[in-house]
C-alpha cells in the first residue's frame, strides 16, 4: 500500500496544476479511504454470516481482473508513455476542478 500510495500522488502531482494539487490530493485521499472502508465493511460483513467460500471467489476474481489490466496495460504502454488509468484519472481531476469553486 505504501508503495501504491506514492506512485499514485507522484502521478497527481505530475498531472494537476500546482495551484490545485491539495484538491487532487484530497479527491484521491477520499477516494481511495472509501474505497478501502466499502471494501473492509463487505468482507467483514461476509466473514460475520461464514461465507469465506466468497471471500476467496471475490478476491481470485478482483486479482485476475487486476492481472488481465495489468497485461492489457503493459502492451498499451509499449505503444504510448501514458497508461491507461493515469489518462482516466486526469479527466476525471480535469472535469472535477473545472466544475469546482475551489
Amino acid at each position: 500500500m505504501g508503495t501504491h500510495e506514492t506512485v499514485m500522488r507522484s502521478a497527481i502531482a505530475d498531472i494537476t496544476p500546482f495551484y490545485k494539487r491539495g484538491t487532487g490530493y484530497g479527491i484521491f485521499n477520499t477516494s481511495y479511504g472509501l474505497a478501502l472502508l466499502g471494501g473492509a465493511a463487505l468482507m467483514g460483513l461476509f466473514y460475520d454470516m461464514n461465507m469465506i467460500k466468497i471471500i476467496i471467489a471475490i478476491t481470485c476474481i478482483t486479482e485476475l481482473i487486476a492481472i488481465i489490466l495489468y497485461f492489457k496495460n503493459e502492451q498499451y504502454g509499449k505503444k504510448q508513455q501514458s497508461s491507461i488509468v493515469l489518462i482516466r484519472l486526469q479527466k476525471w481531476i480535469d472535469i472535477f476542478l473545472q466544475t469546482s469553486d475551489f
